[in-house]
């Protein structure tokens, strides 16, 4: 048994010839996850889906919504006045979907298509997987997908029994994600010692956290450092690559790559401290085959005349992208944008 939370729109136990699920693929195939509708107050639910998941949908006018409960959760009947909006026309990508404003995700179609008063079935747990698609609500106000777009459907629930307990679990579909696939790798050394340098990286919406982690041992007080990025290990300017600074007072040390971007960096620990800086990496698929250096400078002033501790040249390849979000789940009061699912959206099923 799951709790997060699908919708299905669906005539009894098999679905008609003209209705479609949403996300395809799960007309017979039981959600990886459930929402537990909440009793106590109302409750609002809005969901973008990517237009992948809708492919093969559309141009279509829907007419008719149902609801398919989580598998395997005992539930009385519940009564809800239900309230439907939905809109597809300039609806954003889930990444790019607000947490703060219902209204700003709306499209310029938005249509409020259902305004009725609703009784979900009593759910025993001898029921099949995936459970029955009830009940099947229609459309007082028909709306038309116009195909390969984003679809947004934003559910009011006001609960008007007093039943416990007081949940109602939806069915839904949680799709795996991952961040930028990379290969990592280290040339030259660092001076005066050679540290341990690495990557590590923070899934996020729009953008991936890529942390940049120098450990070093240290030689006297340090008064903290930098990460610098560049895209090239042969030229600075019209300098070659790499350059020895020795004639500088650091010997020893080298300058790896073009350094154009410097990043401010947190430096923590005692006598083995983590300089660490953070780059903030589009999920953007055009990024595939970019490569990116980095080099760690900390500021040391008895480490030598030029009072400089650098790293070991660091080489960054963006190999593989990260998976797209398919959807977002946002859930709350009516007067606040709650919790922020990415990639967890109900399963529906159009007619």
């Amino acid at each position: 048994m799951k709790f997060h939370a699908c919708f299905f729109l669906f005539s009894a136990v098999s679905l008609p010839a003209q209705a479609q699920v949403i996300p395809i693929g799960f007309a017979k195939l039981e959600g990886n996850g459930a929402l537990a509708l909440q009793q106590g107050g109302p409750m609002r639910h809005q969901v973008i889906y990517a237009s992948p998941l809708l492919s093969g949908i559309g141009p279509k006018t829907l007419g008719a919504i149902l609801f398919r409960a989580d598998a395997g959760a005992p539930t009385p009947a519940r009564t809800y006045d239900l309230t439907v909006w939905m809109s597809s026309l300039g609806v954003p990508a889930p990444e790019k979907a607000s947490t703060t404003s219902w209204t700003a995700n709306l499209g310029s179609d938005v249509a409020q298509v259902v305004k009725s008063r609703v009784t979900f079935p009593a759910l025993t747990a001898s029921l099949p997987t995936p459970e029955p698609l009830a009940p099947k609500v229609p459309l007082a106000r028909p709306f038309y997908y116009p195909g390969q777009q984003n679809f947004l459907i934003q559910i009011d629930f006001v609960p008007v029994d007093n039943k416990d307990p007081f949940v109602w679990p939806f069915d839904a579909a949680v799709y795996q994600t991952t961040t930028w696939g990379l290969t990592v790798s280290t040339f030259g050394k660092g001076c005066p010692t050679t540290g341990t340098f690495g990557v590590s990286q923070v899934q996020g919406t729009s953008h991936d956290l890529v942390n940049f982690n120098y450990r070093f041992t240290r030689s006297g007080p340090t008064v903290g450092g930098i990460m610098t990025l560049g895209l090239s290990d042969r030229q600075l300017g019209s300098i070659r690559l790499p350059l020895d600074l020795k004639p500088l007072g650091a010997p020893g040390c080298f300058v790896y790559h073009d350094m154009l971007v410097q990043l401010p960096a947190g430096l923590r620990g005692g006598a083995h401290p983590l300089l660490t800086a953070t780059a903030y990496v589009p999920r953007d698929f055009a990024l595939q085959g970019l490569r990116v250096f980095a080099q760690a400078l900390i500021f040391e002033p008895t480490v030598n005349a030029l009072g400089l501790r650098m790293s070991q040249g660091l080489r960054v390849d963006f190999a593989t992208p990260p998976s797209p979000w398919l959807g977002v789940l946002l859930s709350g009061p009516t007067y606040l944008v709650g919790i922020s699912s990415y990639n967890w959206v109900p399963i529906i099923a159009v007619e």
